[in-house]
């Protein structure tokens, strides 16, 4: 259960949060855990008439004119699925949550497995589909606080597989560099079967094809001899086949640990940076305590950004993104001896598209980099801060705004002087070998009119951070943003072009 709460203050003074009771009915006993996400929030429980309450408190923080703040209540139950006498599946399903305060608009959504429905819709609830997966919803204006309701409902059509009783302690997803310079994914699971009946097939939500193929790695629990290649069947591996032989016994643990190339419409390449937009889901359809995405990055490849995320208590049904990006360096790909065909991927990959010869006579060791050249590698550095800054913009509106706080803001202005340095670093070499003094005259144009990109960005993104950390008033971030954009447009697309010149006069030099 994950009851997600916006308190918007339209008054005129600030409001002191209050605490806020939630009750799940006859379904508090079985809850197993919970916790509450939200910037100084914090839950307690206590005793009601329908069983433990569970009271979320603010922490004596205030909500300003004009802002709101969100904080999000997730439980997870046990033993509510189970079988009648004539074998039909049954759920007791809570339709409706108790919640202390009234609510301006209440939207509750019950999300089924893939393939599974009810019978008939809970009382007063509509359906959606989304390919095989149903969501009944139902909407309330001024909810009033009132008991919980709690049903028992009939499955009409399900796989035994998504009501299988499993305990993920955790899972981890890893990405990783392959020897070619393209992104690889690892996922690692460890459960406890609870069923009375051995677990054969393994439901897993890998970001390739469901019907794909996956490589399980050696494992210590239980140990593997090799790594092992299998086929996916509808996300399915089959933990019985002889080729896995990994069949989980009831009560009996697992950790199991497989790869696969990440699917292309996960990652790009723009100039030398690899940008990587994975979903938050975790990689099994059941309940986690702990779940960590990371990102590896070899020797002579460079992170740009944060590398590692670390959630608890994730759903099947956890949405947001995380987002990695990197560089890599010739330097890595000769290291590690790639075969000719990888090295060219990897300098195609990084914008080289005319490097310095190196070791085929002593003439051309001697030979420098041509102002075309060296015009080109600054071309593409701006390019690169360029897709930087529209990729910020489009990433922050759609984040969990529970990570939108002072460190993420900080980690943000970090890459952005590290992407300007790097085009800087570009102009000045460029600076160094023009001769003339027209071309120089418009690289300095160039950095005044990057100057005012790298400002304008900022001021952006100062605006972004004085908004999601509550200290400016939704009505003058709305107020502001539109100019803001405007300004930050209007001085890329004069940088654009003042390097479109820049191209083509270093040709003439």
């Amino acid at each position: 259960m994950n009851e997600t709460v916006r308190l918007t203050n339209n008054g005129s003074s600030p409001l002191q949060v209050p605490d806020i009771q939630f009750g799940f009915g006859d379904l508090s006993s079985l809850i197993a855990r919970y916790n509450v996400t939200g910037t100084g929030y914090s839950v307690t429980t206590s005793e009601g008439q329908q069983g433990p309450q569970y009271v979320v408190s603010g922490g004596g923080q205030s909500v300003q004119p004009g802002a709101n703040s969100t904080f999000s209540f997730k439980a997870v139950t046990g033993n509510i699925v189970s079988t009648t006498k004539n074998g039909t599946l049954a759920v007791e399903l809570l339709t409706r949550p108790y919640f202390s305060v009234t609510a301006n608009s209440m939207k509750l959504l019950i999300k089924m497995p893939a393939s599974t429905q009810f019978k008939s819709s809970p009382p007063g609830y509509g359906r959606s589909y989304t390919g095989t997966n149903v969501t009944y919803y139902q909407t309330l204006a001024n909810a009033a606080p009132l008991p919980a309701l709690v049903q028992t409902s009939l499955i009409e059509q399900y796989s035994g597989q998504d009501f299988f009783p499993l305990v993920v302690y955790s899972a981890e997803r890893l990405i990783a560099i392959s020897p070619n310079g393209s992104p690889t994914v690892e996922d690692s699971i460890s459960l406890r079967n609870m069923g009375t009946t051995q677990l054969t097939t393994l439901i897993v939500s890998p970001l390739t094809s469901g019907n794909g193929q996956v490589t399980i790695l050696p494992s210590a629990s239980p140990p593997l001899l090799s790594a092992t290649n299998v086929g996916l069947s509808n996300g399915g591996i089959g933990l019985s086949s002889s080729l896995v032989s990994l069949a989980v016994d009831a009560g009996a643990n697992l950790t199991i640990t497989y790869e696969y190339p990440l699917a292309q419409r996960y990652y790009n390449v723009t100039g030398g940076t690899v940008r990587i937009t994975i979903p938050t889901s975790p990689p099994i359809r059941a309940y986690i305590d702990s779940y960590t995405i990371a990102m590896s990055v070899p020797p002579g490849a460079t992170a740009s950004g944060g590398t590692k995320q670390v959630l608890s208590m994730v759903g099947p049904f956890q949405q947001g993104t995380a987002r990695f990006s990197y560089n890599l360096s010739i330097g890595w790909g000769l290291s590690d001896g790639l075969p000719l065909a990888s090295l060219v991927f990897v300098l195609a990959l990084i914008g080289l598209f005319a490097a310095r010869a190196v070791g085929l006579g002593a003439e051309e060791e001697e030979e420098e980099e041509s102002a075309t050249e060296l015009a080109s590698d600054m071309v593409k550095a701006f390019e690169e801060k360029t897709s930087l800054i529209n990729g910020l913009f489009e990433d922050i509106p759609s984040t969990d705004p529970n990570q939108l706080n002072k460190a993420y803001f900080d980690e943000l202005r970090s890459r952005l002087d590290t992407f300007r340095s790097r085009a800087l670093q570009r102009l000045n070499e460029l600076k160094l070998k023009s001769g003339s003094r027209k071309f120089v005259d418009l690289l300095g144009q160039i950095h005044e009119t990057e100057r005012e990109v790298d400002r304008a960005a900022r001021d952006m993104l100062n605006l972004y951070d004085q908004f999601y950390t509550r200290r400016m008033r939704r009505e003058v971030f709305d107020r502001l943003l539109p100019n803001y954009k405007k300004r930050l447009e209007k001085a890329l697309n004069q940088l654009s072009d003042e390097l479109n010149v820049a191209q083509r006069e270093s040709k003439l030099l």
